[in-house]
């Protein structure tokens, strides 16, 4: 056998091996995406392509107090949600959503109750920002307005004006499930 012979065997042994370690787990499927049912809440550490940014807004001041240990906190009054329409005008500022679901909550953060969904390219309507910088109070999730972190959307205008929330929603306790009989 000469070499351009030995050469030539070579090639095909290669690219058969090649051929074959290509064709191994062409059968999988991707993994389907969940999605949340309306009064579903999100998982704690959602799943995110790249770890977000740090705020660009942060407080000017502190965070007031908790209350203290063995405090007795006051029963939250239940408060009614009024829908409204949001017709953006040239001076609003706007943020589009950048995930496939966006959970907005009634207050900042995810301790909160849901609020509604957003999806993919849906735009809002910033209308405050919580003291420290990762939540904004848009409008609307389903009719109802609501608050959405930051990590699930980016700015179509420039978020500079949008003034710090004065008033933090009061955090109501989430109903405890209870076992079916």
């Amino acid at each position: 056998m000469n070499r351009t012979h030995r050469a030539y065997l070579l090639g095909i042994v290669v690219g058969m091996v090649i051929l074959v370690l290509a064709g191994c787990g062409g059968d999988r499927k991707p993994t389907p995406v969940p999605t949340l049912a309306e009064g579903e809440r999100p998982p704690a550490q959602p799943a995110v392509p790249t770890q977000p940014a740090p705020p660009k807004y942060l407080p000017t001041q502190p965070p007031p107090a908790g209350p203290g240990e063995g405090a007795v906190v006051p029963e939250t009054p239940v408060v009614t949600v009024e829908e409204v329409e949001a017709t953006p005008t040239a001076g609003d500022v706007m943020v589009e959503v950048v995930v496939s679901q966006a959970p907005g909550y009634t207050g900042p953060g995810e301790n909160y109750p849901l609020a509604g969904l957003a999806s993919a390219g849906d735009q809002l309507v910033v209308e405050e920002r919580s003291p420290d910088g990762r939540w904004l109070h848009v409008c609307c999730f389903a009719g109802r307005p609501g608050w959405i972190s930051l990590q699930y959307v980016r700015p179509l205008t420039s978020l500079d004006d949008v003034p710090v929330a004065q008033e933090i929603p009061p955090l109501s306790p989430l109903p405890t499930p209870t076992a079916e009989p």
